[in-house]
């Protein structure tokens, strides 16, 4: 004869169904790598002809799931503090990185100017084993289509894999290139907060 579920086992049954099944979700979100936000700081600068030349570029890696005010107000500083210190404006880009993606800073020249040719510092994702100067130029026919005609040529800054999650120190790594680059421009209560903060989004992400 079947067995029939009383109500209370019905629910009781039901609960623990549930149960299980957050306790599954819960361990799947904390096993997944969580996003980093890659900035690149490029420093722009002009000369007589007010013709701008990229000179150079500051990167900075933060988790994206830090409290997003925080993060954002961080950066700010850093970009304000360049502009300063090297008189010239400061354009910043974020790459929202995954472990497996790779980045690829380029500095391409144009001939946009009367004295020299003008540079300018490129940025984008890649994977690795991908045809990079075949990337590049894609990049600049579409995503810098204004400036494609002035176009003379190109050579790669930097291509690699920033987010490099397998690391054992890869954490403490990424937080003493904080306290060198970043952390000079805040106060203390700044510090503070942004420490708490970054431990808060890294500590599920560290036995990954």
């Amino acid at each position: 004869m079947p067995k029939v579920l009383t109500p209370k086992k019905h629910k009781m049954k039901k609960c623990t169904f549930l149960l299980f099944f957050s306790m599954v979700s819960v361990k799947k979100h904390s096993q997944k790598p969580q996003t980093m936000v890659y900035s690149i700081f490029t420093i722009i600068e002009k000369d007589a002809d007010y013709c701008n030349s990229h000179v150079g570029y500051e990167t900075q890696m933060l988790p994206k799931n830090m409290e997003y005010e925080l993060r954002n107000k961080v950066t700010r500083k850093r970009e304000l503090a360049i502009e300063k210190q090297r008189n010239a404006t400061v354009d910043v880009r974020n790459l929202y990185l995954k472990p497996n993606d790779w980045v690829v800073i380029y500095e391409a020249n144009y001939d946009l100017c009367q004295s020299k040719n003008s540079k300018k510092l490129h940025a984008f994702k890649a994977t690795k084993g991908d045809d990079m100067d075949a990337l590049i130029k894609k990049d600049i026919q579409n995503v810098h289509a204004v400036t494609s005609s002035f176009y003379i040529n190109h050579h790669i800054i930097y291509s690699g894999q920033p987010y490099k999650i397998k690391e054992p120190s890869f954490f403490d790594t990424m937080w003493s290139d904080l306290k060198s680059n970043l952390l000079q421009y805040l106060n203390t209560e700044e510090k503070l907060e942004l420490k708490k903060d970054y431990d808060k989004a890294v500590s599920g992400a560290r036995g990954s």
